[in-house]
């Protein structure tokens, strides 16, 4: 699923989506344009469909454990989170 191409496709009007993400799409043609500012943002989130992909959320949930305990996690808010 690509909501920056169903945008360039006129299957939505409009998408909320990481910056790098619709930048890169631009970049490689996808015919969008970013009318508004870009936003720094502090939280983001995972969505998977409630009560499916139990597999995908424990790997998610152990790895963010593992980020968070070898100190990974608090350098990547600090390099690309922080203002």
């Amino acid at each position: 699923l690509n909501l920056v191409n169903d945008v360039a496709k006129r299957l939505s009007d409009a998408c909320f989506e990481d910056s790098v993400f619709i930048k890169y799409n631009i970049a490689n043609g996808v015919n969008v344009k970013t009318p508004i500012k870009e936003e720094k943002i502090k939280e983001c989130g995972v969505m998977v469909l409630k009560g499916e992909n139990k597999e995908l959320i424990e790997k998610i949930n152990n790895g963010l454990v593992n980020l968070k305990a070898n100190g990974v996690y608090d350098k990547i808010i600090a390099k690309y989170l922080n203002n």
